[in-house]
This record gives C-alpha cells, structure tokens and sequence, in this order.
C-alpha cells in the first residue's frame, strides 16, 4: 500500500450462508446479474446492465400509518423477544440450563432470519413480475429492516453468549444468522421507513434475477443532495466452505483495488471495524471513505465478486455532463439545464426564465412519470437505467433524452 495514501485498513470477514436444515451445502452459485460497472473518475458501482431488468421504476414514499405501524411492530416484537431471552437466561440456574437457553433462542432466531429471507425474496420476485406494485414492495422491506436491524442484535448477544459458555459451534452458527441478516438492511430502506412515518422519500427500484437495487437522493443536514444506494443479489454468493482468501488481507486488498480503481489510487481511508468469522463461505469487507463519499463492497471468497454494496455519495462532488435545451415553439420563455452523471446515478434539473436566466419552479416528470418540481432551485432525483426522456413543464414543455 502507498504511503501517500492515508489509509486505515479494516477488514470485515463475513459469512454467507453454510448450511440449510443442517444439511451442508456444496460449493456452488446461483443465477445472477448484477455485474460491478465501470465508469470514469468516481466510484465503480454493482448493479445489473440495462438489458437484464426485470422492472424498474420510482415512487415517493408517503405517510402510511398501518405500514409505519407494521414496521415498528416488527422491530418491537424483535426487541421483546431479546428481552425474553435475556430474562430466561438470567433465571437460568445452572450451566447446562443456559446453554439449553441459547439452543432455543439460536432455533427461535433461525427460524425468523429463514421467513425474513423468503419474505424478501418472494417480494422482490412478485414486484419484477409486475404482480405488486412499488409501494406494496417497500412497505414489505421497510417491515423487514426493521425486524432484521432487531433480530442481528438478538443475533449478537445470543453469540456473546454462547462465547461464555464454551459454546463454539453455536457461535459459528449466530455469526452466520448475523451475517444473513446484512443484506436485508441499508441505507435506503431506512429512508423508506422515515417516508412511510411521514418524511416524503422518493426511491427508484430495479429488480434482476432475484437481486434489487434502491437509490434515492436525500438532503444532509447542511442541506446539499446526497445519493444513497444499494444493491445486492444473492444469486452472485459462493455457497460452501470454499474461500479463496482465508484471510489474506492483503489479496482482498488487492482484489477490490482492481474492482474499484478509482477509489483506491486516490484519497481513501477507512470509517470503522468488525470482524466475524464463521466455518462456510466468505464476505470481505472494506468500508472507504474517498473524495465523492463512502463506499463499502463485500467480496465474496467463493464467487470472488462482489455480492452487495453500500454507497453513499456527495451529488457535488461527481462529475456531471450539463445539457441546456429551450423550448421549441418559444425559445425566450423556457430553457432547462439536464446534469447527468452516470446510468442509475443522480439526475439534476433545473428550469430557468430563458429572457432573464432566473430560475423558475417548474413539474419534471422521467419516462412521463412526474418525479418532482425543480421549486426555482434544482431537482436531483435517480436517473433509470437506459435511454429516457425527461420533460420540463412550466407554461412551456422541453423535453430531453438522456442515455444511460
């Protein structure tokens, strides 16, 4: 590692799944189709090509009480049940009593992470097929982040435990329900939770093959766009006891500098640590903080590609190519400014008084779906995959297509 680069290294040594009902798994992988895609001067990014899409499409989040009440419920339910075990385990008055505590709780969790899993997935699949809409499919994932976030906790003082007792085996096996949980978390379906309790989120969603990607722009607390992503597809895991590293920090290293180029010849440094190891398939993980933001891919030892990836990014910071458009039937009334950055990135619009270049508030709509109103500042919102039209409409309409 370079010198010059002020880079604090910290590894995260995660596990996929190892074994179904007890029966261990062959090394082996599902159908994917998500793939990282390169792109210039800013952060590599996984996510499928264009062509292989189920569905996609944007939907801005609202207050809904039964799903806001429906996603807490799951977090509360998650929540007692902790509090359960930690009151049983402390009435516990023998050793043998609370390793019996712990087998039950570990048996209880098991059977939570397994119906959350197949909670998503059957989601997921049944919004690509067009037989759900967005908002049933966020309303769902919303409900499991929640209940996830709560049972990983559960996941993590049950490992504690079974620590303390000599329990190896049932430890291995917490870390690997811990780690199954990862991908039903994120960024962005905290976001989605904050809309459904009233903070208005738009999210755009692309479904492929059973892996999904969520993206939204959202304001910090200075006010200035930033991007939030996610994507994961399970059909990329390397399922076994295979790992090709087996720890070599440095290989990984190596690896995702030749996945993320861009992130690793410039300025990068690292947020915070974990380790969690567990006797199945490998995910590495490195979490970099670069000039756009923060970036945290997991590396897959048996695929040896990365599975998921967090991204959270300062709109701007990225490079943009701007497109200004006037109106056809009255040039002096309406001109739009069009900021791309990359397929599946921020979108910027914003719409001025061509005769006097102040900026006016006009509705923006993508692919004819309304997406917001630029409010005679800037619009930033998620441009989809592939060619789209985007159409400014004040008293006049421009329209502008966009590749991607």
């Amino acid at each position: 590692m370079s010198g010059s680069r002020t880079v604090v290294l910290i590894l995260a040594l995660l596990v996929c799944l190892g074994a179904f009902g007890g029966v261990a798994l062959a090394t082996t992988q599902q159908s994917s189709s998500m793939t990282v895609q390169p792109i210039d001067d800013a952060s590599n990014y996984l996510a499928p090509d264009a062509g292989d899409v189920e569905r996609g499409g944007q939907e801005t989040t609202s207050l809904d009480v039964a799903a806001s009440v429906s996603a807490n419920a799951a977090g509360v339910r998650s929540t007692f049940s902790t509090v359960s075990f930690r009151r049983t385990y402390d009435d516990a008055d023998t050793d043998a009593d609370r390793r019996a505590v712990v087998r039950n709780g570990t048996e209880r969790l098991a059977e939570r992470v397994d119906a959350l899993e197949r909670r998503e997935r059957r989601a997921i699949e049944a919004y690509a097929r067009g037989e759900t809409s967005q908002e049933d499919l966020f309303r769902t994932l919303a409900a499991i982040d929640a209940e996830a976030g709560a049972r990983s906790s559960t996941a993590a003082e049950l490992r504690d435990r079974a620590t303390d007792l000599g329990m190896d085996a049932e430890a291995e096996r917490l870390s690997a329900l811990r780690i199954r949980l990862v991908p039903l978390q994120g960024p962005v379906r905290e976001e989605i939770t904050e809309g459904l309790d009233g903070e208005r989120t738009r999210v755009h969603a692309e479904a492929a093959a059973g892996g999904l990607v969520l993206a939204t722009v959202q304001e910090d607390e200075d006010g200035d766009p930033v991007y939030l992503r996610e994507a994961y597809d399970p059909g990329i895991r390397g399922v076994g006891p295979d790992d090709r590293y087996e720890g070599d920090v440095g290989a990984v290293f190596d690896r995702l500098g030749e996945i993320y180029p861009w992130v690793n010849d410039g300025n990068v440094g690292v947020a915070d640590a974990n380790f969690i190891s567990a006797d199945a398939a490998r995910l590495y993980s490195i979490t970099y903080e670069h000039d756009h933001g923060r970036l945290t891919p997991y590396l897959d030892g048996g695929s040896n590609r990365v599975v998921r990836e967090t991204q959270r990014l300062r709109v701007a910071t990225l490079p943009t190519e701007s497109r200004n458009v006037t109106a056809d039937s009255n040039p002096e009334t309406l001109r739009v400014r069009v900021e791309t950055t990359y397929p599946g990135g921020p979108l910027g619009v914003t719409a001025f008084d061509a005769a006097t270049g102040e900026r006016v508030d006009a509705r923006v709509a993508v692919d004819g779906t309304v997406v917001g109103s630029t409010d005679g500042e800037r619009l930033w919102t998620v441009a989809p995959r592939g060619r789209a039209n985007v159409t400014v409409v004040d008293d006049e309409r421009v329209s502008v297509e966009i590749a991607g």
